[in-house]
């Protein structure tokens, strides 16, 4: 009952109620692609590497699947790989492209997202007391949402985090060097998890 109330407080956050849902970017994303009726089928090669990764238990907890093109294309690869990883039950979190929100989500931003979605699948945590309705006021900073991601992964074993680049691109107005140092620090965080090799 406890847990439930601290869900319902960390959910009714002004901060959270203004992010896109990410269940609906989900669908916004999936009936784009089935309305222009394209079936991108995901490259073979990175469905043996997503399969060797995932089958093996020292593996780098960070692995990149790619698809070069189009928006759109890029687009339609994420919710085929999401979908794919859904369905093996693996828990998943995602931050996908919609378009209508992308410009004006932030990093920090993207990082509350996903830490929500990692809270929803990992309730304990607000048992155990490492994460709070304070932890979540707190973040105002890509350091202070990465320390919350990092919380809220607590104890997960295995989790995949699929992230359309056209989101953090568009938090980090195309600077290159701002979406690099990006995925560094989704990098660092992931290596300095004690779970690392199952995540």
């Amino acid at each position: 009952m406890l847990r439930q109330q601290q869900m319902l407080q960390i959910t009714s956050l002004p901060t959270l109620l203004r992010l896109p849902n990410a269940e609906e970017s989900l669908q916004y994303c999936r009936s784009i692609k089935i309305r222009r009726r394209t079936h991108w089928l995901i490259d073979p090669a990175q469905v043996s590497k997503l399969r060797e990764w995932h089958e093996d238990p020292d593996a780098y907890p960070v692995l990149v699947a790619h698809c070069r093109g189009l928006h759109n294309v890029a687009r339609d690869f994420s919710v085929e790989l999401l979908d794919m990883i859904r369905e093996s039950g693996v828990p998943t979190v995602w931050g996908l492209s919609n378009n209508a929100s992308d410009e004006g989500i932030s990093l920090v931003g993207l990082l509350l997202s996903l830490a929500m979605q990692a809270l929803v699948l990992n309730p304990k945590v607000l048992s155990d007391g490492t994460i709070s309705n304070y932890h979540f006021q707190q973040v105002s900073t890509e350091d202070q949402g990465f320390k919350l991601l990092g919380g809220c992964l607590s104890g997960l074993s295995k989790l995949y985090i699929i992230i359309n680049m056209a989101v953090a691109n568009a938090a980090v107005k195309y600077d290159e060097r701002l979406a690099s140092n990006f995925i560094q620090k989704f990098i660092n965080l992931l290596l300095a998890r004690p779970e690392r090799g199952s995540s």
